[in-house]
């Protein structure tokens, strides 16, 4: 689903979705956003209704880096900004300061 400029496009997308699955015509379950249950499968599943449970999610992209190597990165590039962040406040404050003596 898209952002706040796309929301009739997704209350549209829905409305469709729900008007297929209730005629029977051209419903198909899409991971990640519907999917038509029967009781048997929510029985099963213990009645819960937790919507992942059913619809599932849809697939990610996945480096497929063992978990030690995407935690290295991610505190690498955060290492990284946070060196960057003095010089970028210093930059901002300058033009702030030359905005507000022009």
């Amino acid at each position: 689903m898209g952002g706040g400029d796309s929301l009739t496009e997704d209350v549209k997308k829905i409305q469709d979705t729900v008007s297929s699955w209730r005629t029977g015509e051209g419903y198909e379950d899409v991971e990640g956003y519907c999917k038509s249950s029967n009781t048997e499968e929510i029985e099963k599943n213990g009645f819960f209704l937790t919507p992942g449970r059913y619809v599932g999610f849809a697939d990610e992209e996945d480096s497929s880096a063992p978990f030690e190597e995407k935690i290295k990165s991610l505190v690498d590039k955060f290492e990284n900004i946070e060196k960057e962040n003095p010089e970028l406040t210093k930059k901002i404050q300058n033009k702030l300061l030359f905005l507000k003596n022009d």
